[in-house]
């Protein structure tokens, strides 16, 4: 019945110049009619809802929270624009990439926003700076603003690698485990499961949230190793025990029927 009343209120087209509501019922379709109609009236709409949720409607009074709501986030949504645009225009590339979705709406602008955000991500990867040639790539494969270009994108990819194999090699883990993920997905690099998973078990060994990565692949029998229900949930456990909630949904699954020692825990579990 509620979808009868609102088909008909839209139907009407737009209220002009519409007289004072004198019942929650009248208030709460004029709103409607205001907010939806042909003829946008936001705040129109906002003083019926109003009306309506002072006259006992709890509907009016939904639909102009919700109404608020929208306001305030077109607001902010402005706000963080103006930002993220004198950020882009000062030759901040992360600012040009957000100004580019803040935008949106504005194609042009929103294409010329990600642009400038590639040539900038482009000298800071040219650097050496690997996280700047991963969002280089990132804006390049997307494809939502500007038309997605793999071939670039996977040059960018590319130029990252020396860089994080030698602060792997360093020690830093973050960057092992970022060169892990190169080699597992192919990105500017070729697919190399095995020494993904090699990769991973160096995180893994100080890392234990890292062994849910080394863990799937000794569950499908991947990346240069047999598959192995025992071994994977018992990195599965490791991982879930460092608290990371997809290890944890990992085990669950492997041990279903399965009686492998790391199951044991989970089924003594109230």
């Amino acid at each position: 019945m509620k979808g009868v009343v609102l088909i008909a209120v839209l139907a009407a087209g737009p209220v002009l110049a519409a007289p004072p509501c004198k019942t929650a019922i009248t208030c709460f379709d004029q709103g409607l009619r205001l907010e939806l109609g042909p003829a946008r009236d936001d705040a129109g709409a906002a003083k019926a809802y109003a009306r309506a949720c002072k006259l006992g409607s709890g509907m009016g009074c939904t639909m102009l929270s919700k109404l608020q709501e929208k306001g305030e986030r077109a607001k902010s949504v402005a706000r963080a624009a103006e930002i993220f645009r004198r950020e882009c225009e000062a030759g901040d590339a992360r600012g040009c990439f957000q100004l580019g979705y803040s935008v949106k709406e504005d194609k042009p602008a929103a294409q010329a926003a990600h642009q400038r955000a590639v040539e900038l991500f482009a000298v800071g990867c040219a650097a050496g700076q690997a996280e700047e040639c991963d969002m280089q790539a990132k804006v390049l494969r997307d494809g939502k603003i500007l038309e997605a270009d793999e071939a670039a994108a996977d040059a960018a990819d590319a130029r990252s690698v020396p860089g994080r194999t030698a602060a792997c090699e360093a020690g830093d883990l973050d960057a092992c485990v970022d060169l892990a993920i190169h080699y597992r997905d192919g990105k500017g690099v070729g697919r190399d499961l095995t020494r993904s998973r090699v990769l991973f078990e160096r995180s893994c060994a100080t890392r234990p949230t890292d062994c849910l990565h080394v863990a799937q692949h000794y569950y499908r029998g991947t990346g240069g190793v047999a598959e192995d229900g025992a071994r994977a949930t018992e990195l599965f456990a490791r991982a879930c025990d460092a608290r990371n909630i997809f290890a944890c949904e990992f085990l669950e699954m492997a041990c279903q029927n399965k009686d492998f020692p790391s199951c044991k825990r989970e089924k003594d579990d109230p």
